[in-house]
């Protein structure tokens, strides 16, 4: 992880969570850890609500299927762990708090037709060559957010690209494992975070992606390098290494170069690490005893965060909030004492 935000955690707990769930077939004492670390991994980002149930639904006909179909009580007990463990979200369910975060995202209501053709659409994107290999989520539609990706290199390296279309075909070929069908559902379940939202392939959402598209590269990677192991002409080896060499480092470079010295250069505005709240209400705690109140601009990205965040102590005594008076023009108050915080792009829009 880059920078620190709850979603790192989702494919953390997952993957600990598919490693034991995958050597509890021969040893069965560690299904229960497998199952708690499912229930764990519920608690960090919001696709997770959806995807680990369907993962592990999946996952556990199939160890049925294969390992349990006596031996019932370590599955029982597994089970009994992991709805023990979510207790706590059903809860927050039935009082309305687990989905806040999905109300917010979720703002524009259209049909049902209209939603199920959006989702599929979204759905797909996620594996387009575009998101994948040359855009990431930057340059989507629907999207403005600047963090989340490097401007015109994908989620993937494009050297990934043949690495894994190989990687899958040898997988499915040559290790007919229940390891392979679990990360070939999950390739199938992560575009899903991003699908039901109204915001199309969003790298953050999908990143749960990670998990079976880094080991699918790997696996078509240990093909490629066995090929050329198995070449006779030691000149040719070399060749082919040095080339295979050259491109990872290449874009590697590519990349880093990026990252370091253009990135920061758009990602640092509203829609991206949105430099300028703290030093905003640094200035409204400075001058809260001369106003009546004190707006900061609501053009940021969930900018009412931030007079909570840099004033946890609330001294600025409820003075200092965010103010949106392009699209509420009633909080102007000619009577009282107000101070703005605003962009010039925002002042020149303004009805005033």
């Amino acid at each position: 992880s880059r920078w620190g935000s709850e979603y790192i955690y989702f494919p953390a707990f997952l993957s600990i969570a598919i490693y034991f769930f995958l050597i509890s077939r021969k040893r069965i004492r560690f299904l229960p850890i497998s199952y708690l670390f499912f229930a764990l991994s519920m608690y960090t980002y919001y696709p997770t609500l959806l995807v680990t149930p369907l993962f592990l639904i999946f996952a556990t006909i199939a160890i049925v299927h294969t390992s349990y179909k006596r031996n019932w009580q370590p599955l029982v007990i597994s089970v009994l762990i992991f709805f023990s463990f979510c207790l706590p979200l059903y809860i927050g369910y039935k009082t309305n708090i687990l989905l806040t975060r999905w109300d917010n995202i979720n703002t524009t209501k259209i049909d049902l037709l209209s939603r199920i053709n959006q989702s599929v659409n979204f759905y797909f994107d996620n594996f387009s060559y575009e998101f994948l290999f040359t855009k990431g989520d930057i340059d989507m539609p629907n999207h403005f957010i600047t963090r989340h990706s490097v401007r015109g290199f994908g989620e993937l390296y494009l050297f990934e690209l043949p690495l894994l279309v190989i990687g899958i075909i040898f997988s499915l070929m040559k290790l007919r494992s229940l390891g392979v069908y679990l990360l070939i559902w999950l390739l199938l379940l992560y575009p899903l975070g991003s699908a039901l939202t109204n915001d199309g392939a969003f790298a953050t959402r999908s990143i749960i992606g990670i998990i079976p598209l880094s080991i699918f590269s790997g696996a078509g990677f240990y093909w490629v390098l066995k090929q050329i192991d198995l070449l006779k002409l030691y000149l040719l080896k070399l060749v082919l290494y040095t080339f295979i060499i050259v491109i990872i480092l290449t874009q590697s470079f590519n990349y880093l170069q990026n990252y370091y010295n253009v990135y920061p250069l758009y990602s640092s505005d509203f829609w991206g690490w949105q430099y300028g709240p703290r030093d905003i209400i640094k200035y409204f705690l400075s001058m809260s005893g001369s106003y009546d109140d004190l707006y900061m601009s609501g053009e940021f990205n969930g900018a009412s965060i931030f007079p909570k965040f840099y004033d946890p102590e609330n001294r600025c005594l409820g003075k200092c909030s965010v103010g949106d008076f392009y699209h509420q023009p009633e909080i102007v108050d000619p009577t009282r004492k107000q101070l703005f915080s605003l962009s010039p792009k925002y002042l020149q829009s303004s009805p005033f």
